[in-house]
Order: C-alpha cells, then structure tokens, then sequence
C-alpha cells in the first residue's frame, strides 16, 4: 500500500518545481506574443502586397481573386465566380462544400499564415457580384496530427 503523506508531498513539490519554473517565463511569452503578432503583421502585408502586384488572378473552372486587403489578424480574399449566379445554387449546401476544399486546401500540410496566428478569409461573390458566402479560417479548423 502506497503512503498517502508521499504522494502527497510529491504532487507539492512538483507544483513548486513548475511554479518557480514557470513564472519567470511570463514575461518572455509576452514577448513571444508580441514578436509573432509583428510577424504576423508583416507578413500580412507583405502577401497583400504581393497579390495585389497580380490582381486579377485567374484560377480553373471560372474562378476569379479580384480582391486581398489584410487588417493586421486577417487576410481576406475575394473571389468572383465567373461562371455561377446566386439564383442558381443553393447557397448553403455551396459554401458548405466550397469550406471542405479550403480545408483540405490549407490545413495539410497547415499554411504558414495560420502557424503565425493569421485568419484567413474567403469571401465569394457570383458573376453580377453578389454575395455567395465567406468562409473563414483559423489554425483550429485544422486537425492536429497525432
């Protein structure tokens, strides 16, 4: 039979050991936050600057990006759909659909925008720009791999 006053004795210490481990490095994890939040940001910038030297970017089967603006935490993409009109889906189901792809698109392996902390925004307008639906991402949609 195990004592009860060792095991005890042993989750404190271990409590202590981390206490004292851990509160010095409060600090250097804000720093980390802040430091990944100003790459974050300029990286942010720099892929919207780089798109928008492209813009418009043509893709297959009709689909077209006509538009990347960045608020520090988010990346949005617009894409016009040159071949679809609102009154011809169903809304719902298409976007459902169009989120899959993205997934499958950006989490595997997971974009480098989404390790930052980025969100990535999809947003979809049809052929006479009306609004489709928007999808947006973030590292959490992504299942981890075990």
């Amino acid at each position: 039979m195990r004592d009860r006053r060792s095991g005890r004795s042993a989750a404190l210490s271990t409590l202590l050991v981390a206490t004292f481990w851990l509160a010095p490095t409060q600090p250097a994890l804000a720093d980390f936050a802040a430091n990944m939040a100003k790459v974050r940001k300029a990286v942010l910038k720099e892929v919207v600057r780089t798109l928008k030297d492209e813009i418009p970017i043509y893709y297959e089967d009709g689909i077209l990006l006509v538009d990347a603006h960045e608020d520090g935490q988010t990346l949005t993409l617009q894409y016009q759909m040159l071949y679809i009109r609102r009154a011809d889906i169903d809304e719902q189901r298409w976007i459902h659909e169009v989120k899959q792809g993205i997934l499958e698109e950006v989490c595997a392996p997971t974009t480098p925008l989404l390790v930052v902390g980025a969100r990535i925004t999809y947003r979809y307008v049809d052929i006479d720009n009306a609004a489709l639906g928007e999808v947006t991402v973030t590292t959490s949609d992504c299942p981890r791999k075990r």
